[in-house]
């Protein structure tokens, strides 16, 4: 029988751990509070997230919110609330979200402190961060100290299956979705249960004020316009409901127990060709960055089918570069196209008929198929690189990787050749311990 128990004292920070984070975080607070007080800034400092909850898992992070009377503008909030974490987080670095913040180290532990306005539940944000003091209120009140460790097995376990977290790069459950689906079903077994449930979409709590077309609502107790799922990708959400079938079926340690790097794994023949496309990552906040690499990921996909080549899949990671692998069909183009013209019956049909028997280009036609007009054209750029490239030279790919196209290089894989994101690539699969 499967010990949730023993696998919670794993999951949950030791005494020592607890310690430690417990005397950091009073240590920065007390730093905050002189420095407010010395220099006459109506803000007050508290620890929110997980921490502050009870919910954190082992190894979790600080996180520190310098509260502010709304007497302030938003500009002296961002201006104050940098040189508050300047001065009280020594070597700390400045971040940018919705508004700027610093993150640093302190006794080891990551620690961010953010500026926001003081607010109520009834009251309008400013900010969107001005929400998550509220979201620590209403846990802290509801939860059972037995309730605060189902969500840490309910966030272990979809940390395990990869869609833990709702930064950009993993559009999954949110440590608050965690808590929210604890506080509705009552347990870990009762969220794992009724997501194991779900065929379509889904909702927790009244959703009538919300319009979405998110797969799964979950209503913000804060805010009851708001839904508190709404990071969370489609293919997250099915994971979710697979994952549950899967460890519901056969429970297993296996489900808490986060993947281990499969490091370098080498090409595999497929019959098929596969290309890296790599360009440096731009020094900005990860949420930024990888919005516009997905979107990077997503022209690659669409340059390359409109181009003629079939697409069978993409994979991508962000270090310190943005590395995307694609698997397509060939590596060049055959030498004509095939460029479709309009109905015969059509009034462009006779200028499509001039324009294409003069041009040097027209290797076959113009004929007629069935109703419409077709003419075989030659393939300027038919090596997959040099199509890619032209293609992307013509499209957005976002504000900060735009001036980077120029420094876009793409390599054929080849055989032999090890890369972290073939593994990753070839490693694609849900319920690890039944496909093993």
């Amino acid at each position: 029988m499967l010990d949730l128990k023993g696998i919670l004292e794993k999951a949950r920070p030791s005494k020592d751990e607890s310690s430690v984070l417990s005397s950091t975080s009073e240590e920065i607070l007390s730093r905050i509070k002189s420095y407010c007080s010395s220099n006459s800034i109506s803000a007050e400092p508290m620890v929110v997230g997980s921490l502050s909850k009870g919910t954190n898992l082992s190894g979790s992070d600080i996180d520190i919110f310098v509260v502010f009377s709304k007497d302030y503008s938003r500009q002296d909030l961002e201006r104050l609330g940098l040189k508050i974490g300047h001065e009280c987080l020594p070597g700390s670095k400045e971040k940018y979200a919705e508004h700027p913040y610093v993150s640093g180290y302190a006794n080891g532990i990551k620690i961010d402190i953010v500026p926001c306005f003081k607010h109520s539940a009834d009251e309008r944000l400013i900010s969107s961060v001005d929400r998550t003091p509220l979201h620590t209120e209403f846990i802290r009140n509801n939860l059972t100290d037995e309730q605060k460790d189902e969500v840490r097995l309910l966030k272990l376990f979809l940390k395990s299956a990869g869609i833990y977290g709702s930064e950009v790069r993993v559009q999954g459950f949110s440590g608050y979705v965690c808590e929210l689906l604890v506080y509705h079903l009552g347990s870990f077994t009762g969220a794992v249960e009724w997501l194991s449930t779900i065929k379509g979409k889904a909702t927790l709590g009244d959703v009538s004020a919300i319009d979405s077309s998110s797969p799964l609502v979950i209503v913000d107790p804060t805010d009851m316009n708001r839904n508190a799922a709404a990071a969370i990708s489609e293919n997250s959400y099915y994971t979710a409901i697979v994952t549950s079938r899967c460890y519901l079926d056969s429970p297993d340690e296996s489900y808490f127990i986060l993947p281990e790097s499969q490091g370098k794994s080498a090409y595999r023949e497929r019959g098929t060709e596969m290309f890296l496309i790599t360009v440096k990552k731009p020094d900005m906040v990860d949420d930024i960055i990888y919005s516009q690499a997905l979107r990077l990921e997503k022209m690659v996909c669409n340059v390359s089918s409109d181009s003629g080549f079939k697409v069978f899949g993409t994979h991508m990671i962000v270090n310190g570069n943005i590395e995307i692998l694609i698997e397509v069909d060939a590596q060049y183009l055959p030498a004509f196209k095939t460029h479709m013209g309009p109905p015969v019956i059509s009034e462009n049909a006779l200028d499509f008929l001039k324009k294409w028997e003069k041009d040097p280009r027209t290797l076959r036609g113009p004929y007629i198929s069935g109703d419409r007009l077709y003419v075989e054209v030659a393939n300027e750029n038919r090596h997959f690189p040099e199509v890619l490239i032209s293609g992307l030279s013509r499209k957005n790919i976002g504000k900060h990787l735009n001036p980077l196209k120029d420094s876009i290089k793409i390599s054929r894989i080849n055989h032999g050749d090890e890369l972290e994101i073939l593994s990753l690539y070839y490693g694609r699969r849900v319920c690890r311990s039944h496909a093993s």
